[in-house]
């Protein structure tokens, strides 16, 4: 079909007859350019969710692998559209994780700063909260990360950093 700007797809219409009419243009081609803002994971649904702000759902009963966090680090990325965003987690009580997790440096070489300004993550559980301090006290991070067991802090703490001039340190 020519003479539209865009590609059309011939579909039936009740007369038995095809019309080339660009009122049938795959949904998909409609959607193509628009930004991605959510990534469901095996791990975690990441999704941004406004400005610079991105969330890590982090299904209830999962296992964290090392597999499992380089998807949701790989989604991170992408959502983050080259700008270093603000992120949340979101962990449930009921989460398992495989030993291998505590013994890799996920962001070595990766660029992590590149599209993460800072990080928190909310927990409920101190076995949790001892994991992520044991975690970050051999694996340092290039962005500051702060546990919290409070949604409502983790999100002023991570708006604050976010905001023009924001908090530069850790704490």
């Amino acid at each position: 079909v020519t003479g539209f700007p865009i590609e059309v797809y011939p579909m039936p219409t009740a007369t038995g007859t095809t019309s080339t009419s660009p009122h049938w243009i795959r949904q998909a081609d409609i959607f193509a350019d628009m930004p991605l803002d959510t990534i469901d994971t095996d791990l975690a649904t990441v999704e941004r969710t406004e400005g610079d702000l991105i969330h890590i759902h982090v299904r209830p009963g999962a296992k964290l692998t090392v597999d499992g966090f380089a998807k949701v680090l790989k989604a991170r990325k992408t959502l983050a559209r080259d700008t270093p965003a603000g992120v949340i987690a979101i962990v449930p009580d009921d989460i398992d994780f495989e030993l291998a997790i505590m013994n890799v440096d996920h962001y070595a070489g990766g660029n992590a700063s590149a599209f993460t300004k800072v990080f928190a993550i909310v927990t409920c559980t101190n076995f949790h909260k001892q994991l992520c301090a044991l975690y970050t006290a051999f694996f340092k991070t290039p962005f500051p990360l702060r546990v919290f067991d409070d949604e409502a802090a983790a999100r002023a703490w991570v708006l604050e950093h976010l905001a023009p001039g924001g908090s530069q340190c850790g704490l």
